[in-house]
């Protein structure tokens, strides 16, 4: 009896495995998914990316996300919904992952970044992707950390590139355009939810403020704000609007009514999302499509 039913859950763990395997094959249809790409040269899932991309016809337009997490938490492999989104819209999808407080903090994750970026530029148009049409997007921590890296011309520059590489840039609710405002505005979540990543020193939060590196002359990539009823990311957001509209920088607003922190981020992809449609939107704007 007992061998029976060893032999009967044998057989739907299988069964089942079988049937995952099958969904993710469905769902990636056409599709490449290539997972854990070393970015650094070394065997770490901190510094690794994972690449999804459509059918190899012609190069595709490239989607270089950063997750959130309060540069604590987080993974790209969460994100897997968004990447078989993108890639079915005909873009090259990827998801990076970079090291975490407090393991390390600022500048060392937003090198990380700039170090990923290096290599998508580098070695994109291998897995069919345009090293000429690159557009960052990140949500919450990933949104600042991308922003970083699009405005501040050293982070990239320490991998050989400068920042007109980036073509477009898709801010989710970030917070942390502003660290010093935010650590003296909203001292109870600072020592929260940045603390640990940037420490107390005015002049490394300074430095670590993509406000401070927004510059009338410099170049800007067209900037897609997007941000919720959240006060500290909506008070962000306005500060780093603010400082685009007086250098003169290209950028557009979206306020993602009805979504919380998360489901801004989390819902890209569903059917009928007002924030995935405007995300498609402003691509094909910047684009020329």
């Amino acid at each position: 009896m007992k061998s029976s039913l060893l032999v009967l859950l044998v057989l739907i763990l299988l069964a089942g495995a079988v049937f995952s395997f099958v969904l993710i094959r469905k769902l990636s249809h056409s599709l490449q998914i290539i997972r854990n790409i070393y970015y650094a040269g070394v065997e770490d899932k901190y510094r690794a990316l994972d690449i999804y991309s459509p059918s190899c016809k012609g190069k595709h337009p490239v989607i270089f996300f950063v997750h959130g997490g309060a540069w604590t938490v987080g993974d790209k492999k969460d994100h897997t919904a968004k990447g078989l989104f993108f890639a079915k819209q005909g873009y090259v999808f990827v998801s990076v992952n970079y090291r975490l407080a407090p393991e390390v903090s600022y500048p060392d994750f937003a090198y990380d970044v700039a170090e990923a970026l290096s290599w998508v530029y580098n070695h994109i148009s291998d897995y069919c992707g345009d090293q000429n049409r690159i557009y960052l997007m990140g949500h919450s921590a990933g949104a600042h950390l991308v922003a970083l890296v699009s405005y501040g011309e050293k982070f990239l520059g320490k991998y050989g590139l400068d920042t007109s590489i980036v073509k477009g840039l898709i801010l989710l609710d970030g917070g942390g355009y502003d660290l010093v405002h935010v650590h003296d505005s909203f001292p109870v979540l600072y020592k929260t939810l940045f603390k640990r990543a940037f420490g107390e020193d005015e002049n490394v939060l300074r430095d670590a403020s993509p406000i401070a590196h927004v510059e009338e002359g410099s170049y800007m990539p067209p900037t897609l704000v997007i941000y919720t009823d959240w006060r500290l990311t909506k008070a962000d957001s306005q500060r780093l609007i603010n400082d685009l509209n007086e250098v003169g920088a290209p950028f557009e607003i979206f306020y993602a009514q009805g979504k919380t922190h998360d489901t801004v981020s989390r819902d890209i992809g569903k059917p009928g999302d007002a924030v995935t449609a405007e995300i498609l939107r402003f691509l094909e704007s910047i684009s020329g499509g």
